[in-house]
């Protein structure tokens, strides 16, 4: 063990050493060492040895070390460590006032201390721009949004702390702004002092692909109150707290459309431990943003309108076993949307409203078991029209694009040729179509694997049947 800093040797004994620092005045205790090499009185100088570190308490070999005010009060030395291990390592750190910052590689605030970003939740937004952001960020108690333009970098305050930050900064909420080439990122960034105006200064860091964690470092000046200023190092810390949802638009009115699930496909509770697998699982269900419908069921909400149609797709093809080929009648789809215990009146009335919906969309009224084609463009559209029309109320709001890269969607997720949300956007180009014999196939794996499930449920059934039987 070595001495924190220059000083003098209040106690020296086996178990115990104690400094007294001469700048600080700081008293650092040593404590469960052996065999000191110092003496009461002596002088040290920082880095000096003091003693061996040992296990005189029948521990593994180690160091207790306190430090105590002149005061007598205890001081908080792990902040004085970590500082002391990055500058071992050159990693950046960060002293704001007497306190060292929070580094958000290896640390994280809970929501209610002071830093973090829960209080921001509830504050003001300001305009994303009409491209929006991709992800949403923590900074400062402030949540930024990620701005992304080929290799272009932007930092821009969505939501700030405070209303003086906000009125600050509303005019130009670009913070950083900058280029990454290959993994590293060279920009500037802004610093706002009431009295001194804004600064600019350039900055540059690590972004990795897939990073939750930015930090970028540069110099800029400290003002005084008189705007004289030095120079200082300068640590701007980002740590990601999930994607960017786009507002919905006024005219999303209905819950499918503003939860983008189509199909209203509903979760018995908010509890998200009782949905269905395949529910929870989903590509691009959001982690909040499910509503109640009138009846208390739960409609999950997803990220874009392709994710909700290829869950309807699923529940369709999959869950209600129809297949990817199949020929369905409404009679069968209103069985199926309300569900295995419905009343012969509830399907009936999904039926008769399905059924007045088919001259819009099919162009003419279907008989209620006439089969429907849906490995068929045509008429699987027209079926989905006259569906999502039913749960929202209206003319469906997306186009017949949107629908078929759902579909997409849908059947990249059942072969397992899923390549994530953006290849499904309308700005993506989605590559050839996986053969319908390729779905054929993972559609039969599934109906079997479902099969076993519910084969194994109903003897769990019978058994609980029993169970009760001889309880009574």
């Amino acid at each position: 063990m070595v001495a924190v800093e220059d000083g003098k040797i209040a106690v020296a004994r086996k178990n115990l050493v104690e400094v007294v620092g001469t700048k600080t005045t700081i008293r650092w205790k040593y404590r469960h060492g052996n065999m000191p090499v110092v003496t009461a009185g002596a002088t040290v100088r920082k880095g000096d040895k003091l003693a061996q570190v040992a296990d005189l308490t029948s521990t593994p070999i180690h160091l207790h070390l306190e430090s105590e005010r002149p005061a007598g009060t205890d001081l908080d030395n792990f902040p004085s460590l970590i500082v002391a291990y990055q500058k071992a390592l050159n990693n950046p750190f960060k002293i704001d006032g007497d306190q060292l910052a929070l580094d958000p590689a290896f640390e994280i605030l809970a929501d209610n201390s002071p830093g973090a970003c829960g209080e921001a939740e509830n504050a003001p937004a300001l305009s994303p721009g009409n491209d929006g952001f991709s992800t949403l960020w923590c900074h400062n108690g402030s949540i930024l949004g990620l701005s992304l333009n080929g290799d272009e970098r932007k930092f821009v305050y969505f939501r700030p702390k405070t209303s003086s930050l906000r009125e600050t900064v509303k005019a130009d909420p670009i913070l950083v702004t900058g280029k990454r080439v290959g993994n590293l990122f060279t920009g500037s960034a802004k610093h706002f002092h009431k009295q001194c105006g804004v600064q600019e200064f350039a900055v540059t860091g690590n972004w990795p692909d897939s990073s939750n964690e930015i930090i970028l470092t540069g110099t800029r000046k400290q003002f005084s109150s008189d705007c004289n200023f030095r120079m200082k190092a300068e640590m701007l810390s980002f740590s990601m707290l999930r994607d960017y949802v786009k507002p919905v638009p006024d005219d999303r009115k209905s819950l499918t459309e503003i939860t983008r699930n189509w199909g209203a496909i509903t979760m018995p509770s908010a509890d998200r431990t009782r949905w269905l697998p395949y529910v929870r699982s989903w590509p691009g269900l959001l982690a909040a943003g499910e509503v109640t419908d009138s009846q208390g069921g739960v409609i999950p909400a997803f990220e874009t309108d392709e994710a909700g149609v290829g869950l309807w797709w699923y529940w369709l093809i999959v869950r209600k076993g129809f297949g990817p080929q199949g020929r369905p009648t409404l009679t069968e789809i209103a069985r199926g949307i309300a569900g295995d215990h419905a009343s012969d009146e509830t399907i009936a009335n999904y039926r008769r409203n399905y059924w007045g919906l088919t001259d819009d969309y099919f162009g003419r009224l279907l008989n209620n078991d006439e089969p429907i084609d849906i490995g068929n463009a045509e008429p699987r559209w027209a079926l989905a029209q006259v569906m999502f029309h039913h749960e929202s109320g209206r003319t469906p709001l997306i186009d017949r694009d949107t629908f078929a890269r759902g579909v997409q969607f849908g059947n990249d997720v059942i072969s397992g040729t899923f390549k994530g949300l953006n290849a499904y956007k309308a700005s993506s180009s989605i590559n050839t179509p996986v053969e319908d014999t390729d779905i054929s196939a993972r559609y039969e794996k599934l109906q079997r694997e479902y099969a076993e499930l519910a084969s194994s449920v109903k003897v769990l059934e019978e058994k609980i049947n029993l169970l009760r039987d001889i309880l009574k």
